[in-house]
């Protein structure tokens, strides 16, 4: 009798063992993790970026204009593939026998198509919302809304070193739209 009640009991105990398991509470989701090699900071620095326009409304006359530029962007990584930040310019602008010079600000948008939190080999695109000289250099130019969209390319270069070719197109006040390439442009990501 006694094995009976102990066969009886250990029965029982793996039903409810196995019914406890089938009722058992669904797993819990991970929550996303930002991924370990994931930069969260970027410093792009462009060494220079021609502008090449042809007949702006920059001056009297429509002659052709070249452009020089340094820029400095810092960019944050908030989301997975998208990056908030600022860029900062100075511009040289050269046209007949005159050169002028002047800075502008943005704020930049930036979509890394990879969609990962490793941004280090992805394509991307960038718009810019900002301020720059209508007419740069000259006595009457004043400080407009401009704008700019922009598509590039990361390659790695080392850890944590990239070369970031771009090309896009600005728009600054009432003047022209102008094209742009960006072919000495680097970031430093950490």
């Amino acid at each position: 009798m006694r094995l009976f009640i102990l066969l009886a009991l250990m029965l029982i105990g793996g039903f409810a063992s196995a019914q406890q398991k089938r009722t058992a509470a669904p797993p819990v989701e991970k929550i996303p993790y930002i991924y370990a090699g994931a930069y969260y900071h970027e410093i792009v620095l462009s060494g220079t970026q021609a502008e090449f326009t042809n007949g702006q409304e920059t001056k009297a006359s429509t002659e052709k204009i070249s452009r020089i530029s340094l820029d400095a962007d810092y960019r944050y990584q908030v989301f997975k593939a998208v990056q908030a930040g600022l860029q900062l310019g100075f511009q040289s602008v050269s046209g007949g026998n005159t050169t002028y010079s002047c800075m502008n600000a943005f704020g930049t948008l930036t979509y890394n198509f990879s969609e990962a939190w490793n941004i280090s080999d992805s394509l991307y695109s960038t718009g810019a919302l900002g301020m720059a000289d209508e007419n740069c250099g000259l006595k009457d130019s004043a400080k407009k809304t401009a704008f700019s969209v922009s598509v590039g390319k990361r390659f790695k270069l080392f850890e944590h070193v990239h070369y970031m070719p771009e090309l896009g197109g600005r728009k600054v006040g009432d003047n022209d739209a102008i094209l742009f390439a960006k072919l000495i442009n680097f970031s430093l990501a950490w």
